[in-house]
C-alpha cells in the first residue's frame, strides 16, 4: 500500500514544527503570493533552466524539459502531495516574492535555486523509477487507475454542470416567499467579557478565590479603569477571550448571560455574576432585534441552493440517460444466485465472470471489504461498484482523446513514481543504519515529550440534529437551528440529572446511535469533539457544541492520563526516529552528488528568469 510522502527532499522539509509555524505566521501578503504562484507557468520558467532525458535514452545537452514533468514537480494543489511539501514550496516562493528587507540579491538567488533543486529532485527520482520499471508495480497501477477514474468522473460532472442554467430572479423570489419563515433572523448581541475562571466549581475554596479575583476587577472598573485593560489583566479562562468583542445569537450562550446582556444598554457594564465555571462581568457593545432577512440579502444564498438542487437533478437524469445504452443486462436476481461460501459464479462484473472469492478479493483491494456483510448490504455495495464502473465507461467514451486528461494522468504517474522511488531509497538506507542503545537513550533523555503514551478519554457522545425532518430543505435554517439547540439543552439537563443515557440517546439521537465511545486518543473523533473534551472534568457535560448538521453533547466518563513509555518501547521509537533523520540527511547528500554528476543541472544564468517569472 502506498503511503503519504514521509521522506522530504531536504532536511528543512521534514521539520513539522517549523511547517506549523510557517502556516500559522503566513501573512496577507503571502496569501497573494499563493495566488500569483498558481498563475505562473512552470513549464516556461524551467524549460531554459535544466533539461530532462527520457528513460533509456542517452543524455542530450540540448534536450528540452517536458512540461508535464515540471508541472508534476510543483503542482501545489495536487491530491498526491503532502501539505508539508505544499507549504515548503509556498515558503520558498514567498521568499522570492517578499524577501526580508535585509536580504541580499544573492540570498534571493539562493531561494530560487532551492525551488529549482526541488523540481530537479522529483524529476530525477521519477526517471530513475521508470528505468527500474517501478511503474510495473501492481499497487502503483491500481492507484493510477483509481486516479484516472476520479479525473474522468470529474470531467463528466463538469460537462453536466455546464448544461445547467442558473435560477432566474422569479424563481428566487418564489422560493423566498414560500419559505419566508426560514429567513427570520435571531436576536443578536455583541459583548466583551471579564472571566474569573474556576476549574473546580464544586470546591468552595476555589470558587471563593474566583469571587475575590472578579471583585478586584470590579473595583478597578468602578475606579474608572478601561474595561479592555481590566479584561486583559484579570481574565484567566482557557477560552481565548481577553476583552475581544464576541458576537452571538439568541440561544448560543447560557440563558443567564443572555438575559443580562438583554437588560443592559449599549456600553453598559454588568456587576459580577456567577456562572457554571466561576464569575463573569460583561459589557454590551451592540444589540440587534430579531427580524426578517430581506430578499436582497437572502438572494445569493437562495441562488446557490437552487443551483445546487438543479445540478443534482440534472446529474441524475444526465447519467441515467447515458446508462440506458451502456448498463449491462444483469437482473438483480442474478446477482446472488448460488452459494457465496461454495464460490459459485454469481455475476458478470465489468465484463468478467466473478466468483464470490474473487469478488471478496476485488473488494479488499478497493479498501471496501464485503466480508461479513449481509446479503442486502452486499447487493447495495456491488450495485454501487457497477454504477461507478458505468460512469467510468461513459466518461472513457466521451473523453478518450482528451489531451487534458492524458496530461493529468502523466502528472499523477510521475508523482507516484517519484514518491515510490524516494521511499525505496530511504528504505535501503535505513536498513544499513545502526543506532546504538546509548544514542537512543540520549535522544530519549533530551526529548522526553516525544516518548509519552497518548492521553485517552472515554465519553458519551450525543448527536442532536438541527431538525428531525429529513426532508427539510431550508437555505437559512435559523428556525431549525434554534429548535435543535432547544432539544440539545433539554438533553443536557437530563444528562446532568443522571437519567438513563440510553433512553436520552434514543429520544434525541435515534435508536441506532452509538453514544458510548470507548477509550481513544485525540484525532479519531474529530477536532470539534476533541476541543470540547479538553474543557471537561470527569463526569461533566459539555455545552451544546454546534457543527454543520446539529449539536454534540459530550459527557466525560473516564480519563487515562499520558505517561512515560516503557524503556524498551521508548528506545525502539527513538531508534526509528534517529534512523529517519539520518536517512533523510544521507539521502540529501547522495542526491546532491547524483545531481552534480548528471544532466539535471541548474543554469545560473537563468535564475534571474525564474525570479522575474515568479514576480510577474
Amino acid at each position: 500500500m502506498l503511503e503519504e510522502e514521509r521522506a522530504l527532499p531536504t532536511a528543512n522539509y521534514g521539520r513539522d514544527k517549523q511547517m506549523r509555524m510557517i502556516r500559522m505566521s503566513r501573512t496577507a501578503a503571502s496569501q497573494s503570493a499563493r495566488i500569483t504562484f498558481m498563475r505562473w507557468n512552470p513549464a516556461l520558467i524551467f524549460a531554459a533552466c535544466f533539461p530532462i532525458v527520457a528513460a533509456g535514452q542517452p543524455p542530450d545537452s540540448n534536450a528540452k524539459i517536458l512540461p508535464d514533468a515540471i508541472l508534476a514537480t510543483l503542482r501545489i494543489d495536487s491530491s498526491t502531495q503532502t501539505i508539508s511539501y505544499q507549504d515548503f514550496i509556498r515558503e520558498q516562493v514567498d521568499r522570492v516574492l517578499f524577501p526580508p528587507q535585509d536580504a541580499t540579491p544573492e540570498q534571493v538567488d539562493q531561494y530560487a535555486r532551492q525551488i529549482l533543486r526541488l523540481s530537479a529532485q522529483r524529476i530525477l527520482y521519477a526517471d530513475m523509477a521508470v528505468k527500474e520499471n517501478l511503474g510495473g508495480n501492481t499497487e502503483i497501477k491500481r492507484v493510477i487507475d483509481r486516479k484516472l477514474r476520479e479525473v474522468l468522473i470529474k470531467k463528466l460532472h463538469e460537462e453536466a454542470d455546464s448544461q445547467v442554467k442558473e435560477p432566474s430572479e422569479e424563481m428566487i423570489q418564489a422560493y423566498y416567499q414560500a419559505h419566508l419563515e426560514d429567513f427570520h433572523t435571531l436576536e443578536t448581541f455583541k459583548i466583551q467579557t471579564v472571566n474569573s475562571y474556576c476549574a473546580f466549581p464544586l470546591d468552595e475554596k476555589a470558587m471563593q478565590a474566583a469571587h475575590e479575583h472578579i471583585q478586584k476587577a470590579w473595583g478597578e472598573i468602578q475606579s474608572g479603569s478601561d474595561f479592555i485593560r481590566v479584561a486583559i489583566k484579570y481574565s484567566n479562562s482557557p477560552l481565548p477571550y481577553r476583552g475581544e468583542t464576541i458576537p452571538f445569537s439568541a440561544g448560543d450562550l447560557y440563558p443567564a448571560i443572555e438575559e443580562i446582556a438583554r437588560q443592559l444598554k449599549n456600553g453598559a457594564i454588568s456587576p459580577p455574576f456567577q456562572t457554571r465555571m466561576g464569575y463573569m462581568m460583561i459589557r454590551r457593545i451592540a444589540w440587534t432585534p430579531a427580524e426578517t432577512e430581506p430578499l436582497t440579502k437572502a438572494a445569493p444564498k437562495i441562488k446557490t441552493f437552487l443551483f445546487g438542487k438543479a445540478r443534482e437533478g440534472h446529474w441524475n437524469s444526465f447519467t441515467r440517460k447515458k446508462q440506458q445504452d451502456l448498463r449491462p443486462r444483469i437482473q438483480d436476481s442474478l446477482l446472488f444466485q448460488g452459494d457465496p461460501e461454495a464460490g459459485d459464479e454469481v455475476l458478470e462484473f465489468q465484463g468478467h465472470k466473478m466468483t464470490w472469492g474473487e469478488l471478496r478479493e476485488y473488494s479488499d483491494k478497493q479498501g471496501e471489504s464485503i466480508a461479513g456483510m449481509s446479503q442486502q448490504d452486499r447487493k447495495k455495495r456491488i450495485n454501487g461498484w457497477i454504477e461507478n464502473a458505468l460512469l467510468c465507461r461513459i466518461a472513457e467514451e466521451q473523453f478518450s482523446g482528451n489531451d487534458t486528461i492524458q496530461n493529468e494522468l502523466k502528472l499523477i504517474r510521475r508523482d507516484l513514481l517519484f514518491r515510490e522511488k524516494q521511499r525505496n531509497l530511504l528504505e535501503s538506507i535505513r536498513k544499513d543504519l545502526r543506532i546504538s542503545g546509548d544514542q537512543a537513550n540520549e535522544y530519549v533523555e533530551k526529548n522526553p515529550g516525544y516518548f509519552l503514551s497518548e492521553k485517552q478519554t472515554r465519553i458519551y457522545l450525543l448527536n442532536i440534529p438541527f431538525s428531525n425532518d429529513s426532508s427539510a430543505s431550508s437555505v437559512n435554517s435559523n428556525r431549525q437551528k434554534a429548535e435543535g439547540l432547544r432539544r440539545a439543552c433539554e438533553a443536557r439537563e437530563k444528562l446532568q440529572k443522571n437519567e438513563d443515557v440510553s433512553l436520552i440517546s434514543a429520544e434525541y439521537c435515534g435508536k441506532d446511535w452509538q453514544y458510548d465511545l470507548d477509550f481513544a486518543p485525540q484525532g479519531p473523533r474529530g477536532r470539534i469533539v476533541d476541543m470540547a473534551v479538553e474543557m471537561l472534568q470527569k463526569g461533566e457535560v459539555s455545552e451544546p457544541v454546534e457543527y454543520e448538521k446539529g449539536y454534540y453533547l459530550i459527557q466525560l466518563q473516564d480519563v487515562r492520563k499520558s505517561a512515560p513509555l516503557p524503556l524498551d518501547a521508548a528506545q525502539e521509537k527513538a531508534v526509528q526516529i534517529l534512523k529517519g533523520i539520518q536517512a533523510r540527511d544521507l539521502l540529501d547528500k547522495k542526491l546532491d552528488g547524483i545531481l552534480d554528476a548528471s544532466d539535471y543541472t541548474i543554469n545560473p544564468d537563468n535564475i534571474s528568469l525564474l525570479i522575474d517569472q515568479i514576480k510577474g
